[in-house]
């Protein structure tokens, strides 16, 4: 796999462990908004596209609404 797209400009990246499909744990550097849509994705054991979690343009809050998993 290769490295993650991140934000050059701003230095901030975020990375993704799923298990059985589902958002177990996420790491986020100098993001703090993926840090918390994240952690609130894995409380409600949402279960991300992968092409669409490791789409950089895609924020995480779409994970966290209605129908999104």
């Amino acid at each position: 796999m290769s490295p993650p797209e991140y934000d050059r400009a701003s230095k901030s990246f975020s990375i993704a462990c799923l298990r059985d499909g589902v958002l177990v744990a996420l790491g986020a550097v100098n993001a703090t908004r993926d840090f918390v849509h994240g952690k609130m994705a894995i409380g409600k054991g949402v279960k991300p596209d992968r092409g669409a979690l490791a789409d950089a343009g895609v924020a995480l809050n779409s994970f966290n609404q209605e129908g999104a998993c």
